[in-house]
């Protein structure tokens, strides 16, 4: 079956990349959730989407800021207090209770380490994780040092692709960096392109849908995972 990914937890519901927003997620029957990881600057993986904080006192950048700095910040939500967690408390509470898929947003070489130290002790589980990130380099170099950990190339389609050049693109990004499988947007998951990914060793997962009228299309080529942003909408096609 098909697995659901609540892209930043169940956002309909809380703060996006926040405990609450994640533990929503996992209660209301999605199988997994994506956030994004950051460092501070004291080297500490945090779960943080923009490379700007947004809270209710500070806006800096977040590498500027230590993780006792981070710790202390809180960010307000029609009257909802959140606090920002660190990728250690996420793992602590749903590595292996829930399919995890880590997108890491900034290039800092640091990253692969403090990320990778942060996993190891969950090694039983890593088959329910993955590492991801749209930057070849920061994929290719996190591979190299943790060569076990699921790492899977996200793609996007610039403005003078055209669909074969994407795809062209995409397996020979994937390729070079020795990815697991490749995320691409929903619309570019049909059968044809699936298959030739799948010739290339590579699997497929679809970006965000919106539209649950898309989803059995999608299902047809027998995929592994989908994303959404309001997984409410797909949990009744799903029971």
């Amino acid at each position: 079956m098909i697995k659901m990914i609540a892209h930043r937890g169940d956002t309909t519901t809380a703060l996006e990349n926040t405990m609450e927003a994640f533990e929503n997620a996992v209660n209301a029957g999605a199988d997994g959730f994506e956030f994004d990881v950051r460092l501070t600057a004291d080297g500490v993986p945090l779960v943080y989407h923009d490379i700007m904080l947004n809270t209710d006192t500070e806006n800096g950048f977040v590498e500027d800021y230590t993780y006792e700095q981070i710790k202390q910040l809180r960010t307000t939500v029609d009257s909802v207090v959140y606090k920002i967690p660190s990728l250690d408390e996420v793992l602590d509470t749903f590595c292996g209770k829930a399919y995890l898929e880590m997108h890491v947003q900034d290039y800092k070489h640091a990253s692969i380490h403090a990320i990778g130290k942060c996993l190891a002790p969950y090694r039983k589980d890593w088959e329910t994780c993955e590492v991801t990130s749209f930057d070849t380099a920061m994929l290719k170099s996190f591979r190299e040092v943790y060569d076990k950990i699921p790492c899977d190339l996200l793609i996007y389609r610039g403005r003078w692709m055209t669909d074969e050049i994407m795809i062209r693109l995409a397996i020979e990004k994937a390729k070079l960096v020795n990815a697991d499988g490749v995320h691409l947007p929903y619309q570019y998951v049909i059968p044809e392109t699936v298959n030739r990914f799948r010739d290339e060793g590579l699997r497929i997962h679809s970006g965000v849908i919106k539209d649950p009228s898309k989803l059995p299309y999608v299902q047809s080529t027998e995929i592994e995972i989908f994303s959404t942003d309001n997984i409410h909408l797909f949990t009744d096609s799903l029971r």
